[in-house]
Parts: C-alpha cells; sequence; structure tokens
C-alpha cells in the first residue's frame, strides 16, 4: 500500500491512497455493514452499524461509543450511488459532505475520499480533536 496523500483546507480533508486490493473487494469492504463496521471509525472507537441502505436516498445509521465512553449517533443519507465508482453522503449530525471515489489500477484500487463539514470550528472538533 503507498502513502496515503492528504490534504485539507478549512474545513476540507481529502485522502486518497492506493490500495492493494482488487475495486470489487474495495467497494465491498467500503459498502457492507458487516465490513464497514470494523474500520470506519477513529482510533479507539467501537462503532455499531443500525442500518445502511446503500442507494441514493437510503439512510446510514450507526453509533460510535468514544474511549471518553460517549455515545455518538450518526444519521446520514447517502445522495448519489455508481457502483464501483463513487458514493456521496450527507451526514445530519454532524452536518458533512463526504464523497468517495472508487478507480481501478490494474489489481489495485485507488480509494479517494473527501469531506467537507459546515463549518471551520466543526473541522477542528471532528478531525482534530477527535482525530476522525
Amino acid at each position: 500500500m503507498e502513502k496515503a496523500n492528504t490534504k485539507s483546507t478549512i474545513r476540507e480533508m481529502r485522502i486518497a491512497r492506493m490500495l492493494n486490493a482488487p475495486i470489487d473487494l474495495v467497494w465491498e469492504v467500503g459498502t457492507n455493514p458487516e465490513q464497514i463496521a470494523h474500520w470506519w471509525i477513529p482510533n479507539g472507537f467501537t462503532n455499531s452499524i443500525y442500518t445502511k441502505d446503500v442507494t441514493a436516498g437510503g439512510k446510514w445509521g450507526l453509533t460510535m461509543d468514544g474511549l471518553d465512553v460517549k455515545r455518538y449517533p450518526n444519521e446520514s443519507m447517502f445522495i448519489e450511488i455508481v457502483p464501483l465508482i463513487k458514493n456521496c453522503v450527507s451526514a445530519l449530525e454532524p452536518k458533512l459532505y463526504f464523497h468517495h471515489c472508487f478507480e481501478p489500477k490494474e489489481k489495485e484500487a485507488l480509494l479517494d475520499c473527501t469531506s467537507v463539514l459546515e463549518t471551520t470550528k466543526l473541522f477542528e472538533t471532528v478531525f482534530k480533536i477527535f482525530k476522525a
């Protein structure tokens, strides 16, 4: 796996990473609730996904349990889904928009993730304080 290419602005963060896996497997671990529960969290958190309907307009509900023993419920809605190419999600709380783009590269896959938060203060909380 190549080193992550990370770039951020005041309320946007972008990470692109080449993964040593075929595109269909990368899509599966990014959209299957049983798979994504193992990695869609900051270090030290646990994740419970109670709904994930990967269709346009579908809901994604999860609760993260933090090291501070607090529970962080998250509700999101899928805005756009193009299988094996991209998924775009709007989170209701905290208010953010993110999209994942998938691109096959022979036996590997490029995963390009961008998150845009509603405010600079929210960005600082989510990415700098919680290390999300």
